[in-house]
């Protein structure tokens, strides 16, 4: 199941891949999100709302299909209606969010150049969404993983805490094991990304190796463990059997 393209774990809110960064050599890729009215957002006061933050080395073109989006970049707000694009400079924080909480809104996003970590940012999003059952759940140090490989930068913590974040915060995360991909949630991950007509990027080709790799190994685990886990269970059946027995036959003593 792509889960980009469904409901990123019941919060209301779907992303759906429509250009993949391997489709533009790296250009750029470009993503649809469907807010529910319904759908949280990070920030209370804006429904269906990400963290704040600046990308680094991408700008953002944002056109809205229906509903009203709203949007803050830097000290100014605006309000994006169907058929309005608004774009998000690189090095500009920003936040969108679902400026009615009435009525769905749907747009699309792209991003130029497509980055590191391109579309599989929001196939990421849309699985861990699933994973903590909702988006506004995802643990912080997750998210904090997540938005550094996309070469984002969170603009909800100050800007004294930024080098904590980067020199503590981020390392200590990675050895809790939070990662940028996981196998299981994006569909690029076993693809390389071509540089340019008719090549391939051998780093692509490496990690997408590396991902399969990963995602063989986790299944050859689940697949070693499963006897242990059949055995415990038959075993703790086993016990509880004993115990009901046991527990009839002193009622019977009893009568």
């Amino acid at each position: 199941m792509n889960l980009a393209a469904e409901d990123a774990g019941g919060n209301g809110t779907r992303y759906r891949v429509l250009t993949r960064a391997s489709a533009t050599a790296g250009t750029s890729y470009s993503v649809e999100v469907l807010c529910h009215s319904s759908a949280r957002g990070f920030s209370a006061e804006l429904p269906c709302s990400l963290p704040g933050h600046v990308h680094k080395s991408q700008d953002e073109t944002v056109s809205v299909v229906a509903g009203r989006l709203g949007w803050i970049k830097g000290q100014d707000r605006g309000l994006l209606q169907a058929g309005d694009t608004l774009l998000i400079e690189k090095g500009s924080p920003h936040i969108l969010f679902n400026a009615d909480n009435t009525t769905d809104v749907l747009y699309t996003i792209s991003h130029s150049p497509a980055g590191a970590l391109a579309e599989a940012f929001f196939e990421g999003l849309a699985g861990l969404g699933w994973d903590y059952t909702s988006l506004d759940h995802i643990h912080p140090l997750q998210v904090l993983v997540l938005y550094d490989a996309a070469d984002t930068v969170m603009t909800d913590l100050p800007s004294v805490l930024q080098p904590a974040v980067k020199h503590v915060l981020l390392p200590v995360a990675r050895l809790l094991g939070f990662k940028a991909r996981y196998p299981s949630h994006s569909s690029a991950a076993a693809q390389p990304v071509s540089t340019a007509a008719g090549k391939e990027d051998p780093a692509g080709t490496a990690a997408a190796a590396a991902a399969a790799d990963e995602h063989a190994a986790d299944a050859a685990q689940a697949q070693q463990r499963a006897p242990a886990v059949a055995d415990t269970k038959a075993a703790g059946e086993a016990e509880l059997q004993q115990a009901l027995h046991g527990l009839g036959s002193v009622g019977r003593e009893e009568l």
